[in-house]
Formats: C-alpha cells, structure tokens, sequence
C-alpha cells in the first residue's frame, strides 16, 4: 500500500502504512521520528523528521518501497521564453569548495540519462549542460548541446549532440555526433528528419544513456571525443579544432544544468543521474559498467571509477534539487526559475 498523493488522509491510514493497526493510538511526532519504525527514505515521498509535524507530510509515503537506484528525474521545461535550470551563479567555488575544488584537466567525461520529451520540446536546439559567465551576453567555455536541423546543402537531417568550446582567448570548435539511423544505424533508433525523438534503445521509461569522453591528449586527432548511446560508440563527426585546447575552469565560470544562461533555451529533455568525472577519460568498460544494463547505475559504481566527480541524482527537493549527492566535492547549484523534479526516472 502507498499513501495517496492528495485526499483526505487520517491517522488509521498512516498506522496501516506503518505496519500497526488502523485503530491504535498514534502520535504524529512519534510516527515521524520513527518510534513506531524507521521511515523508509527510499520512498519518493517521506516525512521529515524536523518539527513542526503535519500530516500533509505523509502524502506519497510507501513504508515499503524498494530503494531504487534513482526515484525523479531533472525537467528544466522551458514554458515560452523561461528557461527553469539549474547552475551556480551565486556559488564561488574557491570559497564553497575550499581545497577540494576541482581543477583543470587533461581528461572529463560528461555522462547523463536523457529522455527526449516531445511534449517539452518547442525548438530545434536544446542545451543540456554549460560552462559559462553569467549575464544577458555570455562568454561561455564550454557546452553540451543537441540540435535537429535540416542541411541544406547535404539535403540532410541533422540530429546532433554537439561539444563546443571557446573563449575570449581561445578559438572554439565543434565535436559533432550524428545520431540519426543514416549515421548510427542500429543503435540509436532516431528517425531521420527533423526531429530527435527516439524509439528504440531505450529503458523502459524512454531513457538512454549518454557518455562524451574527452580527452586532451588526443587534441588534434578523431580520439579526442567520443560519444556513447547507452554502452555502444557511436560514429561521431569531427572538426579539427585550431589553437589551444579548452579545459573546463570551475573557478571563473559557472556550471549550468538543464539549459544556458539568459536568453537561451532549456534543454528539451528529461535528464536523471548527471555525472562530471573530472580528471577521467572513461573507456568502453567504465561506461558499460554505469550503463548497468539499462539502469541508472548506484554511486558506488560511478566513485569506483574516479571519486573525482560531480554527481546528481535530483533525488533532494529541500532546499534543492540540485544537491550535489555523490561525488567529493559537497556543493549545490542553485535552481534558476523554477525547474521540477518529476517521474518517471531512468529505470
């Protein structure tokens, strides 16, 4: 039995939901802090054991539930020119992080589950995660994107994920992957037209997992980026970049997740289980392994690989969703607007 969600809820209700009998004296502070059993937290919803106490607390609560790898997923919907993201504008992070402040390296990897939801999708360009200074004209480092547009010149559809940086001092370029069927044909299942919408290798909630691997010492060469749908590589496009490599900077830009900064769009889509490994060029047998089968893997997983990474789950809705819940560096990124965490998640 779960809670409802909303409704009249009583004192019987929540003593059956624990286990006791529906007429037994209950207390709603004793039931909160757990005299009559430990609340189970792998609930989506649970009470808070902070007074004061309130019955509206219970809404959702499943005493029983299993401890799924992941309960919500990430929506920055963009409803008309509002972008509902997160990012750490107002975190300074030499002074949030202290000495535990990730630095530039030679090696990132970006992984994340996406669902593609056609209900949010409004546009032909959608940003998923970004490194840049705030303010109506951002100079941004680097962003992970997707676009759906048609090329005029191939008489092609162009469904891609893009890699793209740049800065006021360095000359940017783009890693492109084309996740169309005429270009990953087999793994993707993305029709090939004007849109990104998928119907094949997926979880069974409509999720893949995406994976960007860079790698600086292959700077100049096609091994520099790769890009993974689910465990599988994909045939990537490249752009031969001039000048300098970019490494991300998490002390004099922001992080952003689930969309840009003003005047940009949100991303499009559902994301659930975002990871920045900060100093990690993974390989096929890392990426398989937080594939999980097609399940957002435990962090147990991901810190195996390198305890160097950002982690979010957006499992936290007090005081935010985008609390940082796996890596080492124990910082959060504020919600701009106001974006959700919503289910279904990653499987």
């Amino acid at each position: 039995m779960t809670l409802p969600l909303s409704g009249p809820l009583e004192a019987s209700d929540i003593n059956v939901e624990l286990g006791r009998s529906a007429t037994a004296v209950m207390s709603i502070k004793d039931a909160a802090t757990g005299v009559y059993g430990a609340i189970n937290t792998c609930s989506p919803y649970y009470p808070n054991s902070a007074a004061p106490h309130a019955y509206s607390e219970w809404y959702g609560y499943n005493h029983l539930a299993p401890c799924l790898n992941s309960n919500f997923a990430f929506s920055p919907v963009d409803s008309g020119n509002v972008t509902d993201f997160l990012r750490s504008d107002t975190l300074d992070y030499p002074s949030v992080v202290s000495t535990n402040k990730p630095s530039s390296r030679d090696q990132f990897t970006l992984s994340m589950w996406i669902k593609i939801d056609s209900n949010i999708i409004n546009t032909n360009v959608g940003y998923i995660t970004a490194f840049a200074t705030a303010g109506s004209s951002p100079s941004f480092l680097l962003r992970f994107f997707w676009s759906s547009l048609f090329d005029s010149g191939t008489g092609t559809y162009n469904n891609n994920f893009y890699l793209q940086t740049g800065s006021p001092t360095y000359p940017g370029f783009d890693s492109a992957v084309n996740v169309s069927d005429s270009n990953n044909t087999g793994i993707t299942g993305v029709s090939d037209g004007l849109t990104l919408s998928q119907n094949g290798f997926l979880d069974a909630n409509g999720y893949f997992l995406l994976t960007c691997v860079v790698d600086f010492n292959y700077f100049g060469t096609a091994d520099y980026v790769k890009y993974y749908w689910n465990d599988s590589p994909l045939t990537s496009q490249y752009s031969t970049p001039s000048g300098n490599p970019v490494k991300p900077n998490y002390a004099g830009y922001d992080l952003a997740v689930g969309g840009h900064y003003e005047f940009e769009i949100a991303s499009g889509c559902l994301i659930d289980g975002y990871a920045l490994f900060i100093d990690t060029a993974l390989n096929q047998t890392d990426v398989t392994a937080i594939y999980n089968g097609g399940a957002v893997a435990p962090i147990a997983t991901y810190t195996s690989i390198s305890s160097n990474l950002l982690f979010y789950n957006f499992e936290s809705a007090n005081p935010n969703l985008g609390d940082e819940t796996g890596g080492t560096y124990n910082f959060d990124l504020n919600e701009i607007n106001i974006p959700r965490r919503v289910q279904p998640p990653a499987a």
